[in-house]
């Protein structure tokens, strides 16, 4: 599922493809992805220069040259890839910029697309509730910032920290040797250091290392695990062959090695 990390490099990739261009064509496919906004919208907006792809968090924000602002919600399993038919399976919207088709597909169709007409988004709540991004906190804000609370179920509030996601706390728990359900007071200040600099390299390490024309998800079937301990229940943990366990921490699973994250266990 789309974290920070998987949403940048979408933008990166719109970056290339759309920023400074207009759409030649609209299809909207799936009447229900549009939950504000209208298709009428969407095809007069489309048609203008896009001036600029942003994200912040979990959300991919598109701009237009008559302020208009598009905001794109890839929930589980939603993307933007280039595509060589409408028809092609799990698209339900479609775009050409330059010739090629970009489509936004989506398997479980529970992304949706929301439009904001100039100077609207600036009244958007959950943007404007969204903690600051793991690149601008280091261990002393993101301490203050969870406080006195159970860990996996702060750093994954986006009040908190913008972007992180179950997959980012499974592996950099892993990283910093934290246990699952570790609460903030068992950390020290050198921790929430560690911490804080291990949320950033982790997504600087996906962003780098899954960028591609299509971004690949777990949950989607024949995709190679690029993860340390995420969905590897049972295989050997790679520092000490212990095997890896799951549990539910915050209502989500967690996967850990005994062995290893003993830091709040």
């Amino acid at each position: 599922m789309p974290e920070l990390g998987e949403v940048e490099i979408v933008r990166l990739n719109l970056e290339k493809w759309w920023v400074g261009r207009a759409c030649e064509d609209v299809l909207l496919v799936d009447n229900q992805l549009l939950t504000m906004g209208t298709e009428d919208d969407l095809q007069r907006i489309f048609a203008s220069v896009c001036t600029a792809a942003r994200r912040r968090g979990k959300y991919l924000m598109v701009d237009f040259d008559g302020g208009e602002t598009v905001i794109f919600h890839f929930r589980m399993t939603g993307k933007i890839a280039p595509i060589e038919d409408t028809a092609e399976r799990f698209v339900r919207l479609a775009w050409k910029v330059d010739g090629q088709w970009l489509g936004f597909k989506d398997s479980r169709r529970l992304g949706h697309v929301d439009i904001f007409e100039p100077g609207a988004i600036a009244e958007y709540a959950p943007l404007n509730k969204m903690g600051p991004e793991p690149h601008d906190m280091d261990g002393t804000t993101l301490k203050d910032a969870v406080g006195h609370r159970k860990l996996k179920n702060a750093l994954m509030d986006q009040s908190v920290i913008a972007g992180v996601g179950n997959i980012a706390v499974s592996e950099v728990f892993f990283r910093n040797g934290i246990a699952p359900d570790a609460h903030a007071d068992d950390l020290s200040d050198k921790d929430w250091d560690d911490l804080a600099a291990a949320l950033i390299t982790f997504f600087d390490q996906v962003i780098e290392e899954q960028a591609a024309d299509e971004v690949q998800y777990l949950n989607q079937g024949k995709v190679k695990n690029p993860f340390d301990v995420y969905q590897r229940e049972g295989e050997a943990c790679v520092v000490c062959s212990t095997p890896i366990e799951r549990t539910k921490v915050a209502g989500r699973s967690s996967y850990f090695c005994p062995t290893c994250q003993t830091l709040g266990a």
